[in-house]
């Protein structure tokens, strides 16, 4: 199970948490156990617009090459994500969690779109243009 993430806002040395009921019922839920507590500076996840480019932009790869857009996502990630691997064990089982777009924030997104683009040597189209297409 992935642990949960809590937002926050530190003000005057204090955090004020976006919904503190449910950090304080995942706490609790916790009671007697060790924890390792991590604060991390907040970096926006990419955005809706981001998501929609890169779908398109595979798009216009896909046709200039003849590979379906899912295949090519499916070898990008494994070309610029490979790393990202984590192997998981529960029960007894273990599973290696594949990387994924998903957990890109918007700097992570963008420079791998652009290792795309340098790889394929397609530009990476205008977002306004695309947004209009949609």
């Amino acid at each position: 199970m992935q642990t949960p993430r809590f937002n926050a806002k530190v003000e005057n040395g204090k955090l004020s948490f976006d919904n503190l009921e449910k950090f304080k019922a995942w706490l609790f839920s916790l009671s007697g156990k060790e924890v390792s507590v991590v604060v991390e500076e907040w970096i926006d996840q990419r955005t809706v617009n981001q998501n929609a480019l890169y779908w398109a932009y595979l798009g216009i790869i896909g046709e200039q090459t003849g590979n379906h857009p899912e295949d090519l996502h499916e070898v990008f990630k494994e070309e610029f994500l490979g790393d990202k691997r984590v192997v998981v064990e529960a029960f007894g089982k273990t599973a290696v969690r594949q990387p994924t777009t998903t957990r890109l924030n918007k700097l992570e997104f963008s420079d791998y779109m652009a290792k795309i683009e340098d790889l394929t040597k397609v530009p990476i189209p205008d977002p306004n243009e695309i947004m209009l297409n949609l």
